[in-house]
């Protein structure tokens, strides 16, 4: 009998052990799956965020030009357009984390080449509410067919209150670019850089033989201007009125910001600063952070600033100068007197186009 009554004890302690385990593993798995259906619907939510920042795409008709550009640009390809989509949380700190991912920009340096468009980017990377991939994306021209997410991985993380701000001058020269440029983003904000006709024609033939081993023969830089035909060479690279019209035509003034390449030579803090006033950002910059290199005759990075070792995460710069790589500042080609005033003849009116166009005048040297 006490045997019996033993196992019959035994017997109920384990039955009501077993349902005890079960029902705390059943509470555990519910509380894991909670957790995971969690996770789950945030990370949908962020899949959608992503999805709604890129809505339906809308073809655009090809377009001819007289651009280099065209030739790579597929006019039957669909347009994306840009969206500012931001999902929320009810947790502050996961909010904070899940606010510094890759961002499409919302400004762009689209012209000219060889007037200082690296530097520019790379100066106003010293802001801290603005990001910039190093390199050029050339995503509307050369790599459209990439599409929008490719785009986006290019981009450094950023959080909400930043401006990603991508930069290839190419962009400029072809209306079809500019249509996706516009249909990717309507508002997005666009800066243009011009420099001395003249000097931009010495500096780009300094950059075309920058190879051509020392004591090698180069082409005269007359012949090199001239081209194939007597104007083919000078129209391009002077006639900035064409290229900026056709910016005009697509976007409105106010999102448009065109500098002087001079300007920012001479000093890059008044620049830097008209920058943040176009883009609506909170004034950053600051005299100290630039010094005058007197060996390369421009202005660079300082290196006891606090910003410097951010800077080097940025962009390419010597970190014994705090300038720019050795390709920028090379020395120019000597133009002949009676070719100077040959070209000086014929940009001239160019120059005056421009000026009427962009409402304000430039006191370049070669046409003082």
């Amino acid at each position: 009998m006490v045997k019996s009554t033993t196992l019959q004890i035994f017997l109920v302690v384990a039955i009501v052990s077993f349902f005890g385990l079960l029902v705390i593993h059943r509470s555990l798995n519910i509380g894991a799956f909670s957790k995971a259906g969690k996770f789950i619907r945030k990370s949908v939510l962020a899949d959608q965020a992503q999805e709604e920042e890129v809505p339906d795409s809308a073809g655009v008709p090809d377009d001819d030009s007289e651009s280099d550009e065209d030739s790579e640009l597929d006019g039957d390809t669909e347009f994306e357009v840009g969206g500012n989509f931001r999902p929320g949380s009810d947790d502050p700190a996961e909010d904070t984390w899940s606010n510094v991912r890759q961002r499409l920009p919302k400004a762009l340096i689209i012209g000219f080449s060889k007037c200082g468009t690296t530097a520019l980017r790379t100066f106003l990377t010293l802001h801290p509410n603005i990001v910039s991939p190093i390199e050029e994306v050339r995503y509307f021209n050369f790599n459209y067919t990439k599409g929008l997410d490719w785009y986006r991985r290019q981009m450094p993380p950023s959080t909400e209150d930043q401006i990603t701000l991508e930069k290839t001058p190419s962009y400029i020269m072809s209306p079809i670019v500019l249509k996706r440029i516009y249909l990717f983003d309507s508002r997005v904000k666009l800066i243009i850089i011009i420099r001395d006709p003249i000097v931009r024609l010495q500096s780009q033939y300094a950059h075309s033989f920058r190879n051509v081993p020392e004591g090698a023969r180069k082409p005269d830089f007359k012949i090199w201007v001239k081209g194939d035909s007597s104007e083919n060479r000078i129209t391009h690279f002077v006639g900035y009125t064409k290229y900026i019209r056709q910016v005009y035509d697509q976007f409105p003034k106010d999102q448009i910001l065109v500098l002087a390449e001079e300007d920012f030579e001479q000093n890059p803090l008044s620049v830097m600063k008209e920058v943040e006033e176009f883009l609506g950002l909170e004034p950053a910059f600051s005299k100290e952070m630039f010094y005058f290199n007197k060996e390369k005759g421009f202005y660079c990075f300082n290196r006891e600033h606090e910003f410097f070792p951010t800077v080097l995460k940025m962009v390419k710069v010597n970190s014994r100068t705090g300038c720019l790589g050795e390709d920028k500042g090379r020395d120019h080609p000597d133009i002949d007197e009676d070719f100077h005033k040959e070209l000086v003849q014929f940009i001239r009116p160019h120059n005056e186009q421009l000026f009427r166009l962009i409402g304000k005048r430039i006191v370049w040297e070669n046409f003082e």
